[in-house]
This record gives C-alpha cells, sequence and structure tokens, in this order.
C-alpha cells in the first residue's frame, strides 16, 4: 500500500514544531499501529489534513502553552470544524495557571520537556 493510503487507515498522531525531544518520546507509538507525521505549523496541518483526508487521531504540538501553536491553534481547528481529537502541548515552561487555562481551553494535557521537569512539579 502506498504511504497515503496507509496514512489514511492507520491513526496518525500530528506533531506540529516538533524538536528532538517530542520525536524521541512519541517514536514508540509508531510500533504500536500509529503513524506519525510532522508538520512546520498549524497552517501545514490544517491544509493537509484536508487535502489528504488523513485519519488524525491526535495532536501534539511543540509550543508555549499561549503561543501561536498552542491554544490559539487549537480553537482555530475547533472553529474551522476540524474532528474533534485529543490536543496536547509540549512545552518548556508550565506553571499552574498556564496549565489550568490549556485544560479550560479544552487542550488534552500538557508535557513538560523532560529538561525542564525540575522546574515545575505537580502538588
Amino acid at each position: 500500500k502506498s504511504s497515503h493510503t496507509l496514512q489514511q487507515e492507520l491513526g496518525v498522531i500530528a506533531l506540529i514544531a516538533a524538536d528532538e525531544v517530542l520525536l524521541h518520546t512519541v517514536n514508540g507509538l509508531c510500533a504500536k499501529g500509529y503513524s506519525i507525521m510532522q508538520f512546520n505549523n498549524g497552517i501545514d496541518l490544517s491544509a493537509k489534513w484536508t487535502k489528504s483526508k488523513l485519519n488524525i487521531v491526535a495532536v501534539i504540538s511543540k509550543s508555549e502553552v499561549i503561543g501561536t501553536s498552542g491554544i490559539s491553534l487549537y480553537q482555530a481547528l475547533q472553529s474551522k470544524k476540524f474532528p474533534d481529537v485529543p490536543f496536547f502541548i509540549h512545552t518548556d515552561h508550565l506553571n499552574d495557571n498556564l496549565r489550568t487555562v490549556a485544560l479550560k481551553a479544552g487542550i488534552a494535557d500538557i508535557f513538560l520537556n523532560k529538561k525542564q521537569n525540575n522546574q515545575y512539579k505537580q502538588g
């Protein structure tokens, strides 16, 4: 089967602006029946999602919570009637207020970059 056909059948996990840490974190999911696709930004994601009719099952964005690929992107996808899939943010900076804002906005969860873990501990 072509990779295009497989991406329509397999669940696709969309990575936005992924860095090496995020790629390493998500890479193990490929073996579990998911296809990993990388996108430069939200515009790239929405164009390819529509054009290729991708079966996106989750979005993981490397972004600051209030950055352009964070809550703003999630809300833009919702307003354009894209399928409601879990949207996760992988960030370098997090505190209780940012977590609360993101979760109230509909973000499924936020993950702190492993290099930054000592700066934020959930209580």
